[in-house]
């Protein structure tokens, strides 16, 4: 008889549609935001897994305007899973809406 290993197992209980879309984050300054989000830009180019080229050029103006609320519009896409911690250390993780997807023996930052 032959099991399933436990990663198979999970992959047959995850929910296959698409997951709900994530909460906008309003109090965020949108100065520190536009400098993560440019060097998120560079460090994805440096691995060789850039962003579309039409989402970086609005990401890029996005971050140099300080706009959160479109920063985040243009992230959320890629996004595989969000975590919030508050201030009593309390871990919540929620789906993101980005396809998840299983490498085994090698590495890839973006399918």
């Amino acid at each position: 008889m032959r099991f399933l290993s436990p990663l198979a197992v999970l992959a047959l209980l995850t929910p296959l549609h698409a997951a709900d879309p994530l909460p906008v984050v309003a109090d965020v300054d949108g100065q520190p935001l536009g400098q993560n989000a440019a060097r998120l830009l560079q460090a994805l180019d440096l691995l060789g897994s850039p962003l579309p080229r039409d989402t970086t050029e609005k990401l890029q103006a996005a971050a140099d305007a300080r706009d959160a609320k479109k920063i985040q519009g243009l992230l959320d896409p890629h996004v595989l899973v969000m975590v919030g911690i508050n201030p009593e250390s309390r871990v919540k993780v929620m789906r993101g809406p980005a396809e998840a997807t299983l490498q085994q023996n090698g590495y890839t930052v973006a399918a």
